[in-house]
C-alpha cells in the first residue's frame, strides 16, 4: 500500500516507518502535528508528542518525501477511551491533516479505486448514523483510518462496521446513479455503537459522456420482476415451534467444578446428529444455558475469564462468531471481554450436537485483559470478539494462538502450520504463571511418588504408573496434571469383560489424579477445571463413559470421611471428544487423557 506516515520525531514513529517498508509498503508522504507557538516545546496532549517538533521540518529532505504539517488548535477535550467527534478536540486536527494529505495525494488509499460508494449502514463505535450515512467512502477514509487507530476497526468494513452502496464505478459505462434524497432509519439507539441504515427516497440516473444531458430514461427490457410462489416447503422446516425448543433444552448437560473463587462451567448437548438443528441454534442453546447458570450463581459474562468454544465444523466459524457476539459484548464486559480459543472437535460423531462451551469464571472483577485489534509486529491482532490475554491472580490465560505472522496476519507455511480452507491445522492455548515478586519452586522433575497410603480400589504404586502421569507444580500454588491412558495401558489393566475393563480404566484415572493431588498437598476443592478427552475410536457412548466416571468419583467420595470431591449437584468434570491425543504429535495413541488444573487460593 501507499501510506502516509505520522511522525513525531520519536524513535517509535521512525521504527514503525522502518517496519512499514520492511513489509512491502511505500511511504509517499509524512504528516506531523505541532504547537501553534513555535516557542512551545510540549503540549498537554493525550494524543501527540511535540517535543523536538522544530527538527521535523528536516525529515522531508532527509527522506525525499513531502511533509504535511498542521498546527494543533484543539485541546484534549474528549479524554475517554471511546472517542466521539468533539469540536475543538485535538483529534479533529488529525482528521483535517489527513484529509488534506489525501486531497493532494489521492494515491494514498487502501479502498475503492475508481469506485464512488456511500455508506448505507453503520454499526460500529465512532460511526454515527445521523452524521455518516450517505457520506462518500473516499471522504470517509481518513476518519475510518482514525477509527482503526482508536478502536482497531476494519477500514474496509470486513468486521461489519459499515455497508456501502456503489453509485458509480468503471463498470457503469452508460450512466451513474445520483442520490437526491434519503431518510435515516435508526435500528438501535445504542449510545456507544448505534446502528442505522440509509433509506433512499429520491434518485436519478445521470448519463455519462454527454454534459448536456442530466438525466437518463430507463431503458426498456433491462429490468425483470420475478413473481410467483417459491417451492413448497413444510412449515416445520421454516419455523421452529416451542416443542423443538423444549426438546433442544432437554438435551442440555452441565458440569461445574467445586472451587469457590475460580471455577469452570461446561455446557453441551447430548443426542444424535439428527436432533441437532444447526450450529447457530445449538450454540444459542448452550450460551443461553451458560448465561442462566452464571446468573444463578450471582455472576454474569463480566466475571468470565476464558471461554473454550468447541464447534463441529470450522468452516462455520463466521456463523459461530455471529452468534457468539449476541451474548458476549463489550457492554456486558466493561472490564474486558474474555479470552477465547475456538477449535473443531468431532462433536457430531460423539453425539454432542454442533456446539460445546466451557467457561472459566472468577468471583471478583480483578482481571486485566489485553485487547488490541490493530496490526503490530509483536502479536497477532484479534480475529474475533475476544481478548488476546487475561491475567487473574497470577495466572495469564492466553487466547488460542495460530501460526500467524503478526505484521501481515498471514499463516506461516513452515512447520506444522499450513493454510487449509482459511484455517490453521494447529492452535496452541498457553497458560503462564506471572506472579510478581515471588520465587518459583518448580517441582516438575519430582520423579518419585511420595510416601503415604493413597491406595483405593486395591491399587498400589507401581513403577509403570509414572509413565501415565505428567505434572507440573509451580510455587506451591498451581498443579497441572495430565493422565494418559493408551491402548497399551488398557491391556495392563485388562479385565475379561469389556464393561469391567472400562470401569477399571476410569477408576485408575481417578486414582492417579487423587494421588497426584494428595502428594503435592492439593485437594479436589482446588480444582478449576477437569477435562477428560476421549478418542472417538474408543467406541463407547458418551452417556456410558460419563456414567462410569461419575460412579468412580462417587466411590472415591465415599471412601473419604470428609467427602473430598464435594457435594456439588453437577459433575465436576467434562468429557471432550477428540480424534486423537498423545504426549507428542508423533504418538497420538491415547484412548483417554485427563487434564486437571488446580489453583490454590
Amino acid at each position: 500500500m501507499k501510506v502516509v506516515a505520522l511522525v513525531s520525531g520519536g524513535k517509535d514513529s521512525c521504527y514503525v516507518m522502518m517496519k512499514c517498508i520492511q513489509y512491502g509498503h511505500e511511504i509517499v508522504a509524512l504528516a506531523n502535528l505541532l504547537p501553534v507557538d513555535d516557542s512551545v516545546d510540549e503540549l498537554d496532549s493525550y494524543m501527540y508528542q511535540t517535543v523536538g517538533h522544530q527538527i521535523i521540518v528536516s525529515y522531508a529532505e532527509c527522506m525525499n518525501v513531502p511533509l504535511f504539517r498542521r498546527r494543533i488548535r484543539g485541546s484534549s477535550r474528549h479524554q475517554k477511551l471511546s472517542y466521539q467527534i468533539t469540536p475543538d478536540d485535538e483529534v479533529e486536527d488529525l482528521f483535517v491533516l489527513l484529509s488534506e494529505v489525501k486531497r493532494q495525494i489521492p494515491s494514498i488509499t487502501a479502498i475503492a479505486n475508481g469506485i464512488k460508494a456511500i455508506l448505507v449502514k453503520v454499526a460500529a463505535i465512532g460511526l454515527d448514523p445521523s452524521k455518516h450515512l450517505g457520506k462518500d467512502l473516499a471522504f470517509m477514509e481518513p476518519y475510518l483510518l482514525k477509527l482503526k487507530e482508536l478502536y482497531g476497526s476494519n477500514v474496509c468494513g470486513e468486521g461489519g462496521e459499515y455497508e456501502t452502496l456503489t453509485l458509480d464505478c468503471p463498470l457503469f459505462t452508460n450512466a451513474r446513479i445520483v442520490l437526491d434524497e434519503f431518510e435515516v432509519k435508526l435500528h438501535s439507539p445504542d449510545s456507544i455503537a448505534p446502528v442505522g441504515v440509509l433509506h433512499p427516497t429520491v434518485f436519478h440516473l445521470e448519463k455519462k459522456g454527454d454534459p448536456d444531458s442530466n438525466s437518463l430514461e430507463k431503458e426498456p427490457g433491462l429490468v425483470f420482476e420475478v413473481q410467483g410462489d417459491g417451492p413448497s416447503t413444510p412449515e416445520s422446516t421454516r419455523q421452529r415451534d416451542s416443542g423443538t425448543v423444549e426438546h433442544t433444552r432437554n438435551r442440555v448437560h452441565l458440569s461445574k467444578t467445586g472451587k469457590e473463587n475460580t471455577f469452570s462451567i461446561c455446557c453441551w448437548l447430548e443426542g444424535s446428529s439428527e436432533s441437532s438443528t444447526g450450529l447457530k441454534e445449538d450454540l444459542e442453546t448452550v450460551l443461553t444455558e451458560t448465561e442462566s447458570q452464571l446468573l444463578k450463581q450471582g455472576f454474569n459474562w463480566e466475571n468470565v475469564l476464558y471461554i473454550h468454544l468447541y464447534i463441529s465444523d470450522m468452516s462455520e466459524f463466521a456463523v459461530a462468531n455471529e452468534t457468539y457476539v449476541k451474548f458476549i459484548t463489550h457492554e456486558k464486559c466493561p472490564f474486558g471481554v474474555p479470552s477465547r480459543s475456538t477449535i473443531e472437535l468431532p462433536l457430531v460423531q460423539a453425539g454432542l450436537g454442533k456446539a460445546y462451551v466451557e467457561v472459566l469464571v472468577a468471583n471478583d472483577q480483578s482481571k486485566r485483559v489485553l485487547h488490541v485489534q490493530s496490526i503490530s509486529s509483536w502479536a497477532p491482532s484479534c480475529i474475533g470478539p475476544y481478548s488476546q490475554a487475561t491475567l487473574h491472580k497470577g495466572v495469564l490465560h492466553m487466547a488460542g494462538q495460530l501460526g500467524l505472522d503478526p505484521p501481515t496476519m498471514n499463516l506461516r507455511n513452515e512447520g506444522a502450520i499450513a493454510e487449509l480452507d482459511q484455517a490453521a491445522l494447529v492452535e496452541v492455548k498457553p497458560v503462564l504463571y506471572v506472579e510478581e515478586d515471588s520465587e518459583t519452586e518448580d517441582e516438575t522433575r519430582q520423579d518419585q511418588f511420595g510416601e503415604g497410603d493413597y491406595g483405593c480400589w486395591g491399587y498400589k504404586p507401581e513403577e509403570w504408573h509414572q509413565d501415565c502421569v505428567q505434572k507440573r507444580v509451580v510455587d506451591g500454588k498451581i498443579c497441572v496434571t495430565v493422565i494418559s491412558i493408551s491402548a497399551e495401558v488398557m491391556k495392563k489393566l485388562h479385565e475379561p469383560e469389556e464393561e469391567q475393563e472400562l470401569e477399571r480404566v476410569t477408576r485408575f484415572c481417578v486414582y492417579l489424579l487423587n494421588k497426584t493431588l494428595s502428594e503435592n498437598s492439593f485437594s479436589w476443592k482446588d480444582t478449576t477445571s477437569l477435562r477428560i478427552h476421549f478418542s472417538t475410536s474408543l467406541g463407547v457412548s458418551v452417556k456410558r463413559l460419563f456414567n462410569v466416571f461419575e460412579t468412580a468419583f462417587k466411590e472415591l467420595n465415599e471412601m473419604s470421611p470428609e467427602g473430598i470431591v464435594g457435594d456439588s449437584k453437577e459433575p465436576t468434570f467434562n468429557l471432550v471428544p477428540v480424534l486423537g491425543a498423545g504426549n507428542s504429535s508423533a504418538s497420538l495413541d491415547n484412548i483417554i487423557t485427563c487434564e486437571l488444573f488446580s489453583l490454590r487460593s
